[in-house]
């Protein structure tokens, strides 16, 4: 168990933070510059927090009342940078090897010849990072960082600089050897919403130097609780609400002149309202007696998969997708069509 509490001031930025995070994979998903890489370097050591308090593991790492602060190489931590970080004049076995200082050589190389076949790049050992690929370079720096056997796997968006491809079979190869090999807490900053998705079991929210929300995968990116949570997690269609009140089993809510009926939720009075635009309706008929809005299609954007709609519907601008593609849409600009919210669907925010 990991708890963390930061506050950490390069001014005019502000780092003040609190979380949890257990066994398993946490995602870190936010925006550039809102303390994500800042906060991995502080629980590695790299960087000394002003205030507050970290505990790995019933072990305290820094603690600014009790002027504790324990220096990176105390700490059980396996740091995975961006760029890699290889030493270029060292070899692949040398690279992974390095954190082994002090270990008899047949230890050592058990573990290398280990984790070489782990990371599957057998007979690369005597190999330089300049005669390595992006993938094959982000394996040896995944051993490197896990050959110690850390408490603590910090990864700090490693996937960010590779193709699609790669990307793709790299997560596959970091889900087995962590399932496999390593049993503490990983932290995994990224800025893609589905990378975070696939690969964690819960997901911290960062935004401004602070945590907005965290929980489950699911529950973080289906139901985000705030206006910026929303953004963060792609829910494309956010409005303000003006009024609210509950009837029935629902609660109606006022947003730009649009009386829309919501789910119940444990939000009474909400804020915002969201919903995905892949779960608004887009028809040529209306089809709902509540909760569908007359418009005009105002803009069409196709994609690989997909055709991207913007509809113009009274003072709100509602965008749509549509992932039946296959054929050219039979949307054209100017068109009228109404617009159906699913009250199931709808997000209720309280800021």
């Amino acid at each position: 168990m990991l708890e963390v509490s930061l506050k950490k001031s390069y001014s005019p930025f502000h780092l003040n933070m609190s979380f949890e995070a257990d066994k398993g994979i946490t995602s870190i998903l936010g925006p550039s510059g809102c303390g994500k890489s800042l906060t991995l370097q502080a629980l590695a050591g790299i960087a000394k927090p002003d205030e507050g308090r970290i505990v790995m593991n019933g072990q305290t790492w820094f603690d600014s009342h009790e002027r504790v602060f324990w220096k990176p190489q105390q700490r059980q931590v396996g740091f995975l940078f961006q760029n890699y970080a290889l030493f270029p004049h060292l070899t692949v076995s040398q690279n992974i090897a390095y954190g082994l200082k002090g270990l008899p050589k047949s230890t050592v190389s058990e573990r290398v010849n280990t984790w070489l076949k782990t990371i599957r790049l057998e007979g690369f050992e005597k190999r330089y990072p300049s005669q390595l690929s992006g993938g094959q370079s982000q394996r040896v720096a995944l051993a490197r960082s896990m050959i110690t056997e850390p408490q603590l796997l910090l990864l700090d968006e490693p996937f960010s600089a590779l193709d699609q491809q790669i990307r793709g079979s790299l997560e596959e190869d970091l889900l087995r050897v962590i399932g496999s090999e390593f049993h503490g807490v990983v932290l995994f900053v990224t800025h893609n919403i589905e990378e975070a998705y696939r690969v964690s079991d819960k997901i911290l929210l960062f935004n401004d130097g602070k945590v907005i929300q965290s929980g489950e995968r699911r529950d973080v990116l289906r139901i985000p609780q705030s206006k910026k949570a929303a953004e963060i997690v792609g829910c494309e269609n956010v409005f303000p609400v003006t009024s609210s009140k509950e009837i029935g089993n629902d609660t109606e809510v006022e947003s730009v002149g649009h009386f829309l009926q919501v789910s119940r939720t444990k939000i009474s009075r909400p804020v915002y309202i969201g919903i995905r635009s892949y779960d608004v309706l887009l028809t040529k008929s209306k089809d709902a007696s509540f909760n569908c809005l007359e418009g005009t299609v105002v803009q069409i954007v196709e994609g690989v998969n997909n055709y991207s709609f913007t509809i113009s519907t009274g003072g709100l601008e509602v965008k749509v997708e549509d992932f039946m593609k296959g054929s050219k849409t039979n949307w054209e600009l100017g068109d009228d069509c109404f617009l159906t919210f699913p009250k199931d669907k709808l997000i209720c925010m309280e800021e």
